[in-house]
């Protein structure tokens, strides 16, 4: 039966930019039942990238 917790995600290749990234960070810590985000391909610059792993709980596994 589904729950409907989302729990993997991949949104690899979508040009989500660095300001996107950020907004995606910002939401990782209501989403609990996240296990794998795939986010690489998206033009992320090292802030972006600093802030999702910042955001991101260790059981998360992120593909940058």
């Amino acid at each position: 039966s589904a729950n409907g917790s989302l729990t993997k995600l991949d949104i690899a290749s979508n040009e989500i930019g660095p300001e996107g990234a950020k907004e995606i960070a910002k939401s990782l810590s209501v989403t609990g039942s996240l296990t794998e985000l795939t986010l690489w391909n998206n033009n992320l610059d090292e802030s972006a990238k600093s802030a999702l792993r910042a955001a991101a709980r260790p059981a998360l596994n992120l593909t940058l």
